[in-house]
């Protein structure tokens, strides 16, 4: 499935403006005419593109969408977010991103693990560097 990662967040995203503008008593019906017309615009793209992809294809896209719907709803939030940064991006730079995902999924296990320790760490340092600066700031200030 080619840009299939891509093909699931949208096919995700669309799916949760139809559940995000209903209450889940609606009919379908109700929740269509809740959308927008972007929405729904968007929605039938994205059937277009599920009628054409082959069975094995959509059973792929099901099990990622029943397993991001077992997601807790801060992570599914995190996930959409995501997904809309990555939207924002240049062809070429998503392109970039899809690459690197899929080198990153290559390695192995332990090397992965060791990478997104040492992420996290960068990421701790950076945002205790920030708070240093700013709790210098506001010594100056006094």
């Amino acid at each position: 499935m080619k840009k299939g990662f891509l093909f699931v967040f949208a096919f995700l995203h669309a799916f949760s403006l139809v559940a995000l503008a209903s209450n889940p008593e609606d009919s379908p019906q109700g929740r269509w005419s809740a959308m927008s017309e972007a929405q729904r615009q968007e929605v039938r793209e994205n059937f277009s593109k599920w009628k054409s992809l082959s069975e094995a294809d959509r059973k792929t896209v099901k099990e990622r969408f029943e397993r991001f719907r077992g997601l807790p709803p801060e992570r599914q939030a995190l996930i959409r977010e995501r997904y809309r940064q990555f939207r924002t991006l240049s062809p070429e730079r998503q392109e970039a991103v899809r690459n690197r995902v899929r080198e990153f999924r290559k390695l192995p296990p332990e090397e992965r693990a060791r990478r997104i320790e040492r992420r996290q760490q960068r990421r701790t340092q950076r945002m205790e560097n920030r708070e240093n600066r700013r709790e210098m700031r506001r010594n100056r200030r006094r």
